[in-house]
């Protein structure tokens, strides 16, 4: 018996001393496509409506799934009339039916509409597909709104990562505190100091997490939309934490293997 204990236990050791990272399983990239569409150019009043499109082309299943949810992600996060738009064709025939209509209405709109978006992929490695879109929407005011708006997607299964998904559990106040610590070094807002009284929108005067993030080899990206914690003319508040900083609190299996170091 106590052989056999013994025997069992030297085992259990060689597999865990040989025991490797969890593997990122699936596809490691995918294949895609920026594509422009322009369906109304305006002169003399109209509107200007200039898209980048994305399209995933890889055939896989993994790769059709990512690409319902990208695109229709890219579509929802255009202007909302209280609809939802399966189409950029359905959004821009809203937006023309909805400028026709306050004219015919009596209402002088001289000044042209605009919609544009932009697209770009900032990650595709690793197992891990990452995109950021930029909205920009004019129907009259005083100014554009503009909205920013990030996607990651795990490869294996085509799942949407949020920030809890890629931190080990139980990180999440770490992570947030060193977010904080660097936002205040960024707008020099001391330690003890009121993040309010120094301009910023917090909800009882406490830091928050942003639901919005970039994660690539260089690091997190932590950021804010207008009027989301700060008035307009602070614009996107973009906070960043190097890899090195934050490595710790990421689960293995989303590590890069090869991250980038940033020049000093």
């Amino acid at each position: 018996m106590k052989v056999r204990s013994f025997t069992f236990l030297l085992l259990s050791l060689i597999v865990a001393c040989n025991s490797e990272p969890p593997q990122k399983l699936g596809a490691q990239e995918l294949s895609f496509a920026v594509d422009t569409l322009i369906l109304g150019k305006a002169e003399n009043g109209g509107i200007d409506f200039y898209v980048e499109d994305l399209q995933i082309i890889d055939s896989s299943e993994v790769g059709k799934a990512v690409n319902i949810q990208v695109r229709e992600h890219l579509v929802q996060n255009n202007v909302n009339f209280g609809q939802e738009f399966e189409t950029y064709q359905s959004l821009y025939r809203s937006l023309k039916e909805e400028r026709e209509q306050l004219e015919a209405d009596g209402f002088e709109e001289s000044a042209a509409w605009d919609l544009s978006q932009g697209v770009e992929v900032y990650l595709n490695q690793e197992g891990l597909f990452g995109i950021n879109s930029f909205h920009s929407a004019y129907t009259g005011g005083a100014h554009a709104n503009s909205y920013r708006s990030s996607l990651l997607f795990r490869l294996s299964d085509g799942a949407e990562l949020k920030l809890d998904s890629i931190l080990i559990p139980g990180s999440k106040d770490q992570i947030a505190a060193k977010f904080e610590a660097k936002l205040r070094l960024q707008y020099e807002v001391g330690e003890k100091e009121s993040l309010n009284e120094a301009g910023f929108w917090f909800a009882e005067n406490q830091f928050r997490l942003s639901e919005q993030f970039i994660y690539k080899p260089e690091g997190i990206s932590i950021y804010y939309n207008s009027y989301e914690i700060g008035p307009y003319a602070m614009g996107l508040i973009e906070v960043f934490l190097p890899y090195e900083q934050v490595v710790d609190l990421i689960r293995p299996e989303y590590q890069f293997e090869a991250p980038l170091e940033l020049d000093a």
